[in-house]
């Protein structure tokens, strides 16, 4: 039996640092809304087989064109988020899956926040092709960062961290069913006291002594955070798109 490749896409955030009535995810950018960049991506990949897309569940978005597109192998379903934290959001979406679908525990799934609306064909299958080199590790898409990184205290620089040492998270952030089950279904209670401490479904993992590696992520699957992100991604949108295609993944 085809193993089962879920994509969860998180939609529920307010996106207040953007400062507009409507949730950044939902904004039209060149006449698409800002989810539908990383939902076409995840729908067009094959190994995709099915797609939970994790709404704000206090604003009235018609998802209709989407959640009725049909591929034999893809299903797509809606599922409320959580206004509180993305892993109060990624909380419902385990269960939703944990209740709703035929799951096993070796099925694999990967999160992503549609922030982020350059993802690329090459991390997606990346992600899923360590998973399926081992089923008890955990993915943590990263990429080096090109500036000096530094710790603060008060207000006065107190340490610059090794370049070599750090890393840029990303999403997607995947695994297999069995863990996110472990931590956001079965021992809910105990990690639900972190969710205000971190919203890195990674970090619980290191919490829950899981080995989390790293892929490699891309300098342009950056997250749309304010005005200026969405601001160069709605300008530079062609070129962006052109350089994080499936012949261009190794440009830069």
């Amino acid at each position: 039996m085809r193993r089962k490749i879920i994509a969860i896409l998180l939609a529920s955030g307010k996106g207040t640092r953007l400062d507009c009535n409507v949730p950044k995810q939902y904004l039209l950018v060149n006449n698409k809304p800002l989810f539908s960049y990383s939902f076409e991506t995840f729908y067009n990949n094959e190994k995709i087989t099915d797609i939970l897309i994790v709404k704000n569940p206090e604003y009235d978005f018609d998802f209709s064109s989407w959640t009725t597109q049909t591929k034999k192998y893809k299903k797509i379903y809606l599922v409320n988020g959580s206004l509180l934290s993305r892993n109060d959001s990624l909380a419902n979406a385990i269960k939703f899956i944990n209740d709703n679908l035929n799951i096993d525990n070796e099925d694999i799934i990967l999160t992503h926040d549609v922030a982020r609306p350059l993802i690329t064909t090459k991390i997606i299958d990346t992600n899923i092709e360590k998973i399926l080199e081992n089923n008890k590790t955990v993915i943590s898409t990263c990429i080096s960062s090109v500036d000096s990184v530094g710790v603060s205290e008060k207000g006065m620089l107190k340490n610059i961290l090794k370049r070599n040492d750090v890393i840029l998270e990303q999403t997607p952030q995947s695994a297999c069913f069995e863990i996110l089950k472990e931590i956001y279904l079965d021992k809910y209670d105990e990690f639900k006291r972190y969710f205000s401490i971190t919203n890195d479904f990674c970090e619980l993992a290191l919490i829950a002594n899981k080995k989390v590696n790293i892929v490699d992520g891309h300098k342009l699957n950056f997250k749309i955070t304010d005005k200026i992100d969405l601001d160069f991604f709605s300008n530079h949108n062609q070129t962006c798109l052109l350089y994080t295609s499936d012949a261009a993944d190794d440009r830069i």
